[in-house]
């Protein structure tokens, strides 16, 4: 019997694990961009140690919207004056009356703010005094019955009042997520809801003639609606620019495949090439279960040769590695693109040789490699590695071509079999960056 129970427990758990809808968490995390950059020479100091890819500019552009009331009451009011025209008796209506009206205005003018950004994205706060030529509506209370002294009737009139409201204008601020093409910040902005300020709506002016109707309203009135979609847009500005792939310079029509990502000198100066370059990575990331940190981000840099793979360290050890910290969190959720950000590191084309760092002559890559590892409340354990590798498509590899003696290594003959000592001869070791003649 135990045993019978036992088993329809576990059919009934059986049951309800298939028929409870499952919950799938997914996290992505990769790098989206690589580049060579060099510093711009007006803002350099020659060591690319302030290279961050980083985008800034001004971008405005038109925006406008038709914002309206739902009804609004205020009174209707029959001006006496000394007309013969008398407040009514008890056998006709009252000549004061409550009438809705639904106001409207249409709003425009130019939103404009700074955005900043890396790679090819740019954000910020843009704000504008948008105007509307008026905001009004019409007063239509239907007939109104008046009494007329001469006759001792009750008869009918059907006025109407243009209801005009201040003040028209309404400052308007929001955010604007801009993406970066060429040297074109643009951004789009969606429709926004947006609220008049209290306005102040009346009918008539206060010299009201005998015999005419006026509309009085009570208290603030509002308009609302949506304000956009809109584009808005303006120059890129970088203090670092893409190297990867160069064809011209200065206007001048050059050869790719030789002034591309390269570096030629030995002591930094501000114009490229120069005697180092910004290594950059771009990160993204995606979730739908909360955010989650970033452990590492890792450049690893290498030299072709015969057979290279650049995304197979074992056909291209890395000559020299570099950790960049504080890469930040993945603040994505629902399964919104996150961009976390473009990072940089500088390299002057100096690698570990024998002992020494150093410089030789040929031909470079790099690869990115980001990595987390997190718990998370909602997703449990978040492990993701990827790596990238440069030069990519319609880029070049890093080109090392320098002129001078890039290591010197020296030791003396040690002779002693107690202690040594240095005696000579001396033992140097020259590399040189290409074919030269040497003088000791």
């Amino acid at each position: 019997m135990n045993a019978s129970r036992t088993i329809y427990k576990a059919i009934l758990l059986l049951a309800s694990a298939w028929l409870l809808p499952s919950v799938l968490c997914a996290q992505q995390l990769y790098v989206s961009n690589m580049q060579v950059r060099a510093r711009n020479a007006a803002v350099s100091d020659g060591y690319c140690d302030d290279i961050d890819f980083k985008v800034t500019g001004t971008i405005s552009g038109p925006i406008s919207g038709t914002l309206s009331s739902s009804t609004v009451s205020g009174t209707m009011v029959y001006y006496t004056g000394t007309s013969t025209r008398t407040a009514v008796t008890a056998n006709c209506n009252a000549i004061t009356r409550v009438v809705p009206v639904n106001l409207s205005g249409t709003y425009s003018g130019t939103l404009s703010g700074a955005v900043t950004g890396y790679d090819n994205w740019a954000n910020g706060t843009v704000s504008g005094v948008l105007t509307a030529p008026s905001v009004s509506g019409t007063a239509s209370p239907g007939s109104i019955p008046f009494r007329d002294n001469a006759s001792g009737l009750c008869t009918m009139m059907s006025p109407s009042q243009a209801v005009t409201c201040t003040p028209t204008t309404l400052t308007m601020t929001t955010t604007a997520n801009g993406t970066v093409s060429g040297n074109t910040i643009t951004a789009v902005i969606p429709a926004t809801p947006e609220t008049s300020p209290n306005l102040t709506c009346s009918g008539g002016t206060t010299s009201m003639q005998a015999g005419q109707y006026a509309w009085t309203g009570s208290g603030s009135k509002n308009v609302t609606g949506n304000i956009g979609p809109g584009t808005l847009t303006g120059p890129a500005n970088y203090d670092d620019y893409d190297v990867s792939f160069i064809s011209s310079i200065s206007g001048n029509t050059v050869e790719p495949a030789v002034w591309s990502a390269k570096i030629e000198m030995e002591h930094p100066r501000t114009a490229y090439p120069s005697a180092c370059l910004g290594l950059c990575a771009s990160l993204i990331c995606v979730s739908d279960a909360g955010s989650f940190g970033i452990d590492e981000l890792t450049f690893e840099i290498f030299k072709f040769s015969a057979g290279s793979n650049p995304l197979d360290p074992a056909s291209t050890p890395p000559i020299r590695t570099v950790s960049m910290y504080n890469i930040g969190t993945c603040n994505s959720s629902g399964n919104a693109e996150y961009r976390i950000g473009s990072f940089c590191t500088a390299w002057d084309a100096t690698y570990n040789l024998n002992g020494l760092f150093g410089k030789t002559n040929g031909q470079f890559g790099f690869r990115a490699k980001v990595r987390t590892n997190q718990v998370s409340a909602t997703a449990g354990n978040i492990s993701i590695e990827q790596t990238a590798a440069y030069p990519g498509q319609d880029q070049l590899p890093i080109t090392v071509d320098v002129v001078n003696v890039h290591a010197v290594k020296s030791s003396p003959t040690v002779v002693g079999r107690i202690t040594g000592v240095a005696a000579q001869p001396y033992n140097i070791l020259y590399r040189l960056s290409k074919d030269a003649s040497a003088t000791i």
